[in-house]
């Protein structure tokens, strides 16, 4: 059971490929970069804020 679940890189992976197949953006490793730490900076809950 534990093996089907995805790994942090493949959930990465297939998100990166649904943008580029669905949207047609080019995602270049520069946008990717500041999108992980956006997403690092939310887990630590670093941004946002509740209402």
């Amino acid at each position: 059971m534990v093996a089907a679940v995805p790994t942090e890189a493949e959930r990465t992976a297939k998100a990166i490929a649904y943008v580029r197949e669905q949207l047609g953006a080019e995602l270049d490793d520069d946008v990717l970069r500041e999108g992980q730490a956006w997403r690092q900076a939310i887990a630590a809950r670093q941004v946002g804020s509740r209402r």
